[in-house]
């Protein structure tokens, strides 16, 4: 009994040292893990700030050689790129319009190359990024100089606007595998800011040149007024000689040209006026001020025409005007008063149609309104604040950004099913507009109820955009409830997953949405996918980190780490073992030698030097230290030495081994007590190994008769529950074909009623077997006969399958004990089962003969057979490899044949057939 205490508290040890050891090479695992996520996320994060820091520099350039030439200079020296160019296409050429970094002097402004030559040129032409991390093996690189080119790598990226490739962003390196994904991503952002930048630029270059064309007109206009008011004053006469030309003049002019009287009637107006307002000369005599003035402007132009009876002019006064067809028409002007012998006659105006130039200035002032809201989204994102209020905070400059009347986002989700949902997550609405977070009609839904288009579209990463009563008529009657007149949705991606989507709302006008608001709202969208996948990843690191952090506190070894001479951590067992605190350890004198006994500091010197010379293994060492009260401990040491903080540290697991010190000494000194007794317990030994498994046989046999017990009880509730209907079932059919003619179809039917009602009798028959296990009725009988019988039974469905049957059976065989009924069943669950698996022309062979004290069934087919795998398993309750049946079948086999004090073997092999031997005893035991 001693030596057993002896040797399970040998076991026990081994067993934690093992594990221990696991838990360590784990432990350093997770960590250098976690350690790779931080340094990768840390990456991640800086790229998107310098990218978000380059794009608000180029946003702010209106110049579009300013915009390229600060883009490609701020990407080299931001990336330190070895080369970095931008093109633009040409006609069928690309011209280079700006380059940074070393190649800059081969390659001046203005370099042109073909659309079909190189990498450059594929981009250009399919519109698709190339990412090449070793040209040599890229067959679309090709060298402009190879005598000074050292280019390794290249990532180009094609520069796109309204779905059209405009140019390229060309970046070249001298190193291998320069380029990883995240650069691809960084890249792809700035092409995006680059094209908004070019687009921005662009734009205001023709505003500008539009507002010169203007004024140089207008100042040209405004000198021939002047000129013609004066000739008018000094030379009268000579105004009626020139009558003709100047009304030529008057009606060619580009600017429209009116004269209104006191009672707001139109005396003249010149063609221009006319073509713009959409009237006829003949109409202009009916008219008056109020048929063409803007509603909201009407009070304003009588009382503009009050003042300019008494002699007051107006200069570049804006109006609005309703053309015939309602449309409105921004105009500005000059408006000045004509009077005959002091009496006010007319006033005269001079108006421009400034409706393309306010729409050109609307635009540019909602590109720029959204290029803010964008910083402003991209400086919340960026923060370290709270994901909710993070994006409350952005769908509210959104919501201003666009003028919408809501912004929300959907999260989609799947059912128990796999279907896909949609559930409203966040919304922000105007001052004016209801919220609609507890919808229920919409939040949540499926996709598959009206929504499926969505679902399709969204999925392939494309907006969905226009005026309400244009959608199907389902999705039309979901959106009208909530009062829209016009939307858009847009995919949100978070870790390249269709995560969502993100929707804006206009409760008040149908509103059109253009390419501009699309593009500038998916950069948005993007940014909120990046915004929720880091925070995910902040999340999971940070329950990474508070489980390692739970994990050492619990540790019950010592666990340490050591930077740059100092102890960074230490765990509670730490600071049990040796009595110190983190604040003992945390100062300057504290360090590890500290805690090492003076016979041990030797092996502490020689562990140091290892270190030094570069053997960073984490070999097990033994050392004895000493506690804050000089008290020694023996204790086991694992180190490694994984990275931290930009450095190598030292880690250390200490675990306390005194107590196995001293028993390893009990054992020593009673090593050779026990040695004199081995002879004596190895035979003790061999009787208790015979001994456990007995034990482990009856053990194995209790839990199968447990779980058969249980079985029992289930199976009596099932037969109770499906017996009595089936007999109801049964008697109702016979009943409802009482007087029915057999040649009625219904005969048929009520057959397979039956057929089928049969087949869950024999099901509940088997589970009631299986889990009863009832004792055989054992009486003298010869095996043979209940060979014959069964093989009588199942003559007629080998004949319709047409396998052919052998059968050799001894005749001089004496009668066994056995139970008549069972054994035919179990020989017939195995006939059955060979005839499922054979096809038809299969050969089956069944026979019987004395072997020994026993009598030997064998039953064989040329089937497909067992797989390897499954022939363990074939006799465990509910197992089974066809498309139906219980699994019942061979285990009922085989409870039998272990009734009658039998065993049954397998042997199969896939492809050649299966065999099952049954050998019963010739008598059985007591």
């Amino acid at each position: 009994m001693k030596q057993k205490v002896k040797d399970n508290l040998q076991q026990q040890t081994k067993m934690a040292y093992d594990q221990a050891t696991v838990y360590a090479r784990e432990l350093k695992q997770e960590i250098l893990e976690r350690r790779r996520a931080e340094a990768e996320l840390e990456l991640r994060v800086a790229q998107l700030s310098l990218i978000n820091g380059i794009g608000r520099r180029i946003a702010s350039a209106l110049n579009l050689n300013t915009v390229l030439t600060t883009a490609a200079r701020l990407v080299q020296e931001t990336f330190d790129y070895h080369h970095v160019a931008l093109f633009l296409i040409d006609g069928d050429t690309l011209k280079l319009e700006a380059v940074a970094g070393s190649d800059e002097a081969h390659f001046p402004v203005g370099h042109t190359q073909k659309l079909n030559k190189g990498i450059i040129g594929w981009v250009a032409t399919h519109g698709q990024r190339v990412l090449a991390n070793d040209v040599g093996v890229e067959p679309r690189y090709v060298s402009s100089s190879a005598e000074y080119t050292v280019t390794r790598a290249e990532l180009c990226l094609p520069i796109k606007l309204d779905g059209q490739t405009i140019g390229v962003l060309d970046i070249q390196s001298p190193r291998l595998n320069a380029f990883n994904g995240n650069d691809i991503i960084a890249m792809e952002t700035l092409t995006d800011q680059i094209t908004v930048a070019l687009e921005t630029a662009r734009l205001h270059e023709s505003v500008q040149r539009e507002l010169t064309e203007r004024k140089r007109a207008e100042q040209a206009l405004q000198q021939a007024h002047d000129e013609l008011e004066q000739r008018v004053e000094e030379r009268t006469t000579e105004l009626r000689r020139s009558e003709e030309r100047y009304r030529n003049l008057f009606d060619n002019a580009n600017d429209l040209i009116q004269s209104v009287d006191a009672q707001g009637h139109f005396g003249y107006v010149n063609r221009s006026w006319l073509e713009a307002l959409e009237y006829t000369e003949d109409e202009i005599s009916g008219l008056r001020l109020e048929d063409v003035i803007h509603p909201d402007q009407l009070a304003h132009c009588k009382e503009m025409l009050q003042q300019l009876q008494i002699g007051e002019r107006f200069i570049n006064q804006r109006l609005v005007l309703i053309t015939k067809s309602g449309q409105p028409l921004a105009v500005e002007g000059n408006f000045t008063p004509y009077f005959e012998e002091e009496r006010f006659v007319a006033c005269r105006g001079i108006l421009r149609d400034i409706t393309e130039r306010e729409q050109a200035e609307e635009a540019l002032a909602t590109r720029l309104r959204y290029e803010q809201a964008l910083s402003a989204c991209s400086q919340v994102l960026m923060a370290d604040i709270d994901l909710e209020e993070a994006l409350t905070e952005t769908l509210y400059e959104l919501l201003v950004a666009t003028d919408a009347s809501r912004v929300y986002i959907f999260e989609n989700f799947e059912d128990a099913n796999g279907d896909l949902w949609m559930h409203q997550t966040r919304e922000v609405c105007a001052l004016d507009v209801p919220a609609q977070t507890d919808d229920s009609p919409l939040s949540p839904m499926p996709y598959k109820q009206d929504f499926e288009r969505w679902q399709s579209i969204l999925r392939r990463g494309q907006p969905i955009a226009g005026v309400v009563e244009s959608f199907p008529q389902r999705e039309r009657q979901v959106l009208a409830k909530r009062g829209i007149l016009s939307i858009l949705v847009l995919s949100i991606w978070v870790e390249g997953r269709w995560y969502g989507f993100i929707g804006f709302d206009d409760i008040h006008r149908p509103r059109k949405w253009g390419q501009a608001d699309i593009k500038l709202l998916q950069t948005a969208a993007g940014m909120i996918g990046v915004f929720i996948e880091r925070k995910r990843s902040e999340n999971t690191l940070r329950e990474s980190e508070e489980k390692y952090r739970v994990l050492i506190e619990q540790s019950s070894d010592a666990i340490y780490l050591i930077h740059g001479g100092r102890f960074e951590v230490i765990n509670r067992k730490f600071e049990e073992l040796f009595g110190v605190t983190q604040e003992d350890a945390n100062a300057p004198d504290f360090v590890f030698t500290n805690i090492v006994a003076p016979k041990s500091q030797g092996m502490i010197k020689e562990l140091a030097g290892r270190k030094a010379e570069g053997h960073m293994g984490s070999p097990l060492y033994e050392f004895t230290a000493l506690d804050k009260d000089g008290n020694e401990i023996e204790v086991e040491l694992t180190v490694s030495y994984p990275t931290y903080q930009g450095g190598l540290a030292t880690q250390g697991i200490i675990r306390d081994i005194t107590e196995r010190k001293h028993t390893e000494e009990e054992k020593r000194r009673a090593y050779q007590q026990v040695q004199q007794y081995a002879d004596e317990l190895a035979e003790k030994i061999k009787a208790e190994q015979h001994l456990v498994a007995e034990l482990k046989e009856t053990q194995a046999q209790l839990i199968q008769r447990e779980r058969l017990a249980a079985l029992g009880q289930m199976a009596a509730t099932v037969a109770h529950e499906l017996r009595n209907p089936l007999m109801s079932i049964r008697m109702g059919v016979e009943y409802l074909l009482h007087d029915v003619d057999q040649t009625d179809p219904r005969q048929q039917a009520a057959a397979l009623m039956q057929a089928n009602m049969d087949r869950i009798d024999r099901i509940v028959e088997d589970i009631l077997f299986i889990s009863r296990a009832p004792r055989p009725n054992l009486t003298s009988d010869l095996l043979q006969l209940v060979i014959e019988d069964e093989l009588a039974r199942w003559e007629l469905k080998l004949s319709e399958k047409e396998i052919v049957c052998h059968t050799r059976l001894d005749p001089d065989l004496p009668p066994i004990l056995l139970d008549y009924d069972q054994m035919g069943r179990a020989l017939s669950n195995l006939i059955g089962n060979s005839v499922d698996a054979l096809e038809p022309g299969g050969e089956l062979h069944l026979t019987l003969h004395a072997e020994a004290d026993s009598q030997v069934i064998i039953l064989s087919d040329n089937g497909p057979g067992i797989s390897p795998e499954n022939q363990s398993k074939i006799f465990e309750p509910f197992f089974t490899t066809k498309s139906r049946g219980t699994g019942l079948g061979l285990s009922i086999v085989k409870q039998i044949v272990d009734y009658h004090q039998g065993r049954i073997d397998l042997w199969s092999e896939v492809g050649v057939g299966t065999k099952f031997t049954i050998t019963l005893p010739q008598q059985r035991k007591a």
